[in-house]
């Protein structure tokens, strides 16, 4: 469940405004429901996070007419709740006025966008058609994900984006909504986080900001409101960029346990062994009282407890939990899997012929610049 917007129509480029209004909704009987304990971290912020659809709602809190969960006041501390989810629903009808905000445009902007939704049109004029062609273009096009894009301008900013074919998950939703409301069809840019890191040692997930995304919403007679994600339709190879992470251009000035592990798994298990020791401090120290605290640790026969100790005792615990598991993974990833260590083999092999490979370097990519380099090695290289 993300943040959902509207277009304005100031200016040429859009602008988004939130939607705010109470809808009702509703799923099939004896539709699937899951359950969520949300550990949220301070934002300053009412949202609160949620799987769609909330059937529930937090104390305090309150479900907007575009679905989002806001608390009646900003998390400006470590804030835990539940919440029950519909992962299948059907919202209702629009109403007159939120037709016409979901068609709500720009007036005189990107002549080159129309153009092509006229076209599209002409073909099939049908809602589900348009979405089709549109997802089609973002696939078949030579359209690029990437967090540096170039300038796209002041004005005429879709145009901008769709005939240079580089840009981020929020220059594709925009585009896609644009493209929709164009042709007719009620659409809407949401907001939200997508993904996440599975931590083991805690089983829970991890999402942060680096799994924010940005995706759209059409309205389909008989369906409501639909889920589409335009930047899924980027072909694999044309993503340049494989996060936020990927647009810090020092990963290195990040605290330690901010980093990212990547090749290194020791490091990896140790960022999740304190965040999972956070996770527990969250649930159990901040949740509960004093009262609470105690009785529980009466209840497994501690007396009075010095919380520092107790600390570091954790710390010391789950970092060595950690970097144990951390240990066993790596003895049984490139211990048993052959394909691994032939492909050391064979990187170490090239680099002592000059032609190391780079960090950033998959398979195929390392391959055609051996190909370019070293034209004898060409065959070695792909394998033929």
């Amino acid at each position: 469940m993300g943040q959902c917007c509207g277009i304005s129509t100031g200016g040429v480029g859009p602008r988004w405004k939130n939607w705010d209004r109470s809808k009702p909704w509703r799923s099939p009987r004896k539709a699937r429901r899951w359950t969520s304990s949300v550990m949220l971290e301070p934002s300053n912020r009412r949202w609160l996070l949620a799987l769609d659809l909330p059937a529930s709602l937090p104390p305090r809190s309150r479900m907007t007419g575009s679905f989002q969960l806001l608390r009646d006041q900003p998390v400006n501390e470590v804030y835990r709740y539940e919440v029950r989810s519909y992962p299948t629903y059907r919202t209702g009808e629009l109403t007159p006025q939120e037709r016409i905000r979901g068609l709500q445009l720009p007036s005189r902007s990107n002549p080159q966008s129309r153009a092509l939704v006229a076209e599209w049109r002409q073909r099939d004029p049908r809602p589900e058609a348009l979405v089709t062609a549109a997802l089609a273009l973002f696939r078949e096009q030579a359209f690029y994900y990437t967090l540096t894009p170039a300038l796209l301008g002041d004005s005429h900013i879709i145009d901008g984006f769709l005939f240079r074919t580089a840009g981020f998950c929020e220059h594709y939703a925009s585009a896609f909504v644009f493209l929709m409301r164009v042709g007719g069809v009620p659409a809407r840019v949401v907001t939200g986080y997508q993904g996440g890191e599975r931590n083991d040692l805690g089983n829970y997930y991890i999402v942060r900001q680096a799994d924010a995304h940005a995706w759209a919403e059409v309205w389909l007679e008989g369906r409501g409101w639909v889920r589409i994600d335009p930047t899924a339709a980027v072909a694999p190879n044309r993503i340049q960029d494989g996060g936020l992470y990927g647009s810090i251009a020092d990963p290195e000035a990040l605290p330690f346990l901010m980093r990212r592990g990547g090749d290194s798994e020791w490091l990896r298990q140790l960022a999740l062994s304190w965040d999972s020791f956070n996770n527990i401090w969250n649930e159990w120290v901040l949740a509960y009282g004093p009262d609470r605290q105690k009785e529980f640790l009466s209840g497994l026969g501690f007396g009075p407890v010095d919380w520092g100790e107790m600390t570091v005792a954790m710390i010391s615990a789950l970092s060595g939990l950690g970097l144990a598991y951390a240990g066993l993974r790596w003895r049984r990833r490139y211990a048993r899997d052959p394909v691994v260590r032939a492909w050391q083999r064979f990187c170490a092999r090239l680099a002592r012929h000059g032609l190391a490979r780079q960090a950033d370097e998959g398979p195929l990519a390392f391959a055609e610049r051996v190909a370019r380099q070293r034209p004898d090695l060409a065959e070695s290289a792909w394998g033929d």
